[in-house]
């Protein structure tokens, strides 16, 4: 598509040179102007429409128009998310690639970037290896979303772009981190859920990042724009809303209409994972029809395919009635009622010795999760919602682990967005608290 839009661009060039050939030989007096001032203005020009032109036209022959429509919509607080529906997956995909495109751009620089010794092209071949396991319907909504993205950019994003991003978290933790003998950046989301009885839950959680990606905009601090809350409705589907990056189908911080919410820590593990259901994926299935808790366990434990589990992770799964934490070990998986807190560590302790700890920061702070919950508990018997508010925007002390994450340099990790029981946002929660759409509180 780049090849044609240089084509027509050179045409056109040419066209303007005959163009200004046939003019000049009909009125010399017109261009007796033309002097040393103005010829270096015409190339100028010249050069600006040799390079405006391809994406110009890399856009152009992109467009389409899909079935259903989207639409950014205000949450209050200066938070907003993108609402998509269609009638169709490829149809979903180009409105979720057309509105997020600078994201999905995003993300593939972050990708390029982020490991070295591994380069593009290694991501892709990787990628190529999990998509056999990637059901048709995303498939094809990946194709749809690397034409929109496409055609809004002006920039060629093709549907290995999209696959890359969404396995890539698989490929870092399950392939290239457990071959290293210290990774880099850590993702280090908190992650608490509390039931008191049947009808009171209190859950959310802080997700932190590399904050090379940014939220506000291009050129904000030098940083990228990845991270976009996202709402979906397909016929016959659970509708979800949930935190995306880049052009990934789903993150497992996100909920459905059914009333499901899940939350997760990805751990840092030197044991590989297999190829198998991206872990994202893997996530967007289960919300599109999972009704309980304990469906979506079912779910996940039977796409594992064998033995193994794609990558390192914990994730916690809520319903109207229950509250389960589901930890994962490329071997094994653990279960854990209520209340519950994670980081990105595991409650067994065996198993922590296979993990990338980074110090005792995620210990510290994982202790000081379930101390901060157990206090409560004991002074109140009851934990609301605000008191995980306060939570998620403690900064910490000399002495005490920060769980919001702030300044700590670009290649570690702070706090780029969360979510509760009624709030969402990106950056941290002291940033403005967006309200989640009543069709999911």
């Amino acid at each position: 598509m780049i090849l044609l839009s240089i084509i027509i661009s050179l045409s056109l060039i040419f066209t303007l040179i005959l163009v200004l050939i046939v003019l000049k030989k009909k009125d010399k007096a017109l261009f007796g102007s033309f002097n040393k001032f103005a010829r270096p203005i015409a190339a100028i020009v010249l050069i600006a429409i040799i390079g405006f032109c391809p994406f110009f036209f890399t856009g152009l022959f992109n467009h389409y128009n899909p079935t259903g429509y989207s639409e950014w919509r205000d949450a209050g607080n200066n938070q907003q998310y993108l609402y998509v529906e269609a009638e169709n997956y490829y149809d979903l995909g180009y409105h979720e690639g057309y509105n997020l495109g600078s994201e999905i751009l995003s993300i593939e620089i972050l990708i390029s970037l982020m490991i070295s010794g591994y380069d593009y092209a290694y991501y892709k071949v990787e990628a190529a290896k999990y998509q056999e396991f990637i059901p048709s319907d995303y498939i094809e909504e990946m194709q749809g979303m690397a034409k929109g993205a496409t055609a809004k950019t002006g920039s060629l994003v093709t549907f290995e772009d999209i696959l890359i991003q969404n396995t890539f978290i698989d490929i870092i933790y399950a392939q290239i981190y457990p071959t290293m003998d210290e990774p880099g950046a850590e993702i280090a989301c908190s992650v608490v859920g509390v039931k008191e009885n049947n009808s009171t839950k209190t859950y959310g959680q802080n997700f932190d990042f590399p904050r090379v990606i940014n939220n506000k905009g291009w050129g904000e601090k030098g940083y990228l724009p990845g991270l976009a809350w996202v709402h979906t409705k397909m016929p016959g589907k659970a509708e979800i809303f949930g935190l995306r990056m880049g052009g990934m189908l789903n993150m497992p911080c996100a909920m459905n209409s059914y009333g499901i919410k899940t939350f997760v820590n990805i751990v840092h593990s030197n044991a590989s994972g297999e190829y198998q259901t991206p872990t994202g994926i893997l996530s967007r299935k289960a919300l599109e029809s999972g009704k309980t808790s304990q469906e979506i366990v079912e779910m996940i434990i039977e796409d594992f395919n064998s033995p193994k589990i794609p990558c390192s992770f914990n994730v916690m799964i809520i319903d109207d009635t229950s509250i389960i934490g589901m930890q994962c070990y490329p071997e094994n998986y653990q279960l854990y009622a209520s209340p519950f807190v994670s980081t990105n560590r595991y409650i067994n302790e065996t198993w922590n010795e296979a993990c990338f700890t980074r110090g005792n920061y995620s210990l510290d702070r994982q202790q000081y999760l379930e101390a901060y919950v157990e206090d409560i508990f004991n002074s109140t018997s009851h934990f609301t919602e605000q008191n995980l508010l306060d939570l998620l925007k403690y900064r910490g002390t000399d002495t005490t682990p920060a769980i919001t994450r702030e300044d700590e340099g670009l290649a570690n990790s702070i706090t780029l967005a969360f979510m509760t029981n009624t709030y969402f946002g990106l950056g941290n929660a002291y940033d403005g608290l967006g309200k989640i759409p009543s069709l999911f509180l």
